[in-house]
């Protein structure tokens, strides 16, 4: 709302301004107003930089996001795990500006607390002088009341104009902030996901009675599913045999997600669809619709993977080994897309 009332201000104040040209309780009325509004402006001046909220920094580093992922196993995690710099860090210009301005303004006004009394003397006379737009009885101009309101108004001013903005900032802009800092500081692979959690929970529990595995069983019994456990599913499906399509089926399941900000996520669905185009090349043959989907979908796979973290060009060319464990990408060794990206 600060947009409308910024608005309205602008407004009293044009009209106040206007008012204040005019010789009466007009003219008392609009000066009056116009005191008051100078007085909040200095306030909310002063309320936003005493309240103005500081980012905390654990060192003068560059700043990193940690990706924690789920244990690897076979595929390795493209790097999860591994500080991640940040392509944003905070300016705190701002905030040294204000820490600077509030301690000048602290020792400034503690040494001038002698001095107020004059200060709202000379106020006084400067409004008697200036703003008489009465006529006494002895006929000569004056300011009626105005010298006696004048410095109640402007300290009535300060006062609002400091609780206002000071209040707004920590009620409103402060979590403004806040959301700001999460969002460069965020864990994608925390996520709770939502919708998808039930198959996940499904294949999960079948990797899990089949291998025996604690780390699968935790996450079929658990009560909620982050990305990195999913993840973790979909990179055991890609070893158990012609799972491939399961593994797909979940991935897409994650799209909406924030698993595509991983670059482990499009790993391994660049080993999926490369599973499924090897699948499809021995029974379909390489023309076939289906294979050269497959092949293009691995293609643009291993794009975004690689685009999210160049690290991974290295373990995504080592799994176009034929021999090696890892051979997803094995019928791409000589393809001039892959090894153009590679």
């Amino acid at each position: 709302m600060i947009g409308p009332v910024i608005l309205i201000v602008e407004l009293v104040a044009a009209l106040s301004l206007w008012a204040a040209q005019v010789r009466g309780i007009p003219g008392a009325i609009g000066i009056g107003i116009l005191i008051t509004i100078a007085g909040a402006s200095i306030g909310c001046l002063v309320g936003f930089l005493f309240s103005l909220p500081r980012v905390l920094t654990v060192d003068a580093g560059p700043a990193v996001v940690r990706l924690e992922a789920g244990a690897a196993k076979g595929v390795a995690d493209g790097g999860a795990g591994k500080p991640k710099p940040r392509l944003l860090a905070s300016n705190t210009n701002l905030e040294r500006i204000s820490e600077w301005l509030t301690t000048m303004l602290v020792g400034v006004g503690l040494t001038q607390v002698s001095s107020l009394f004059d200060y709202t003397r000379r106020f006084s006379n400067f409004i008697g002088t200036h703003a008489a737009i009465f006529t006494g009885i002895d006929g000569k101009p004056t300011a009626g009341v105005l010298p006696i309101v004048a410095p109640i108004l402007l300290v009535f001013g300060l006062v609002v104009g400091f609780l206002s903005l000071y209040l707004y900032t920590r009620l409103a802009l402060s979590p403004l902030f806040l959301m700001v800092e999460d969002t460069l500081t965020r864990d994608p692979g925390k996520e709770v996901i939502q919708g998808a959690d039930h198959s996940i929970r499904e294949e999960a529990a079948t990797i899990a009675d089949a291998t025996q595995d604690p780390v699968m069983r935790q996450v079929a019994d658990g009560r909620a599913i982050s990305v990195e456990e999913s993840l973790y599913v979909i990179q055991n499906l890609l070893y158990e045999d012609d799972a491939f399509d399961r593994a797909i089926q979940l991935g897409n399941q994650l799209a909406g997600t924030s698993a595509p900000q991983i670059a482990h996520y499009w790993l391994l669905m660049a080993a999926a669809f490369g599973q499924r185009h090897h699948f499809l090349l021995q029974s379909s043959g390489p023309a076939a619709k289906d294979t050269l989907a497959a092949r293009r979908s691995a293609l643009d796979s291993v794009k975004e993977a690689v685009k999210r973290d160049p690290r991974l060009k290295a373990q995504l060319r080592a799994m176009m080994n034929a021999d090696a464990v890892d051979n997803d990408l094995q019928d791409f060794k000589d393809d001039p897309e892959f090894l153009a990206v590679l």
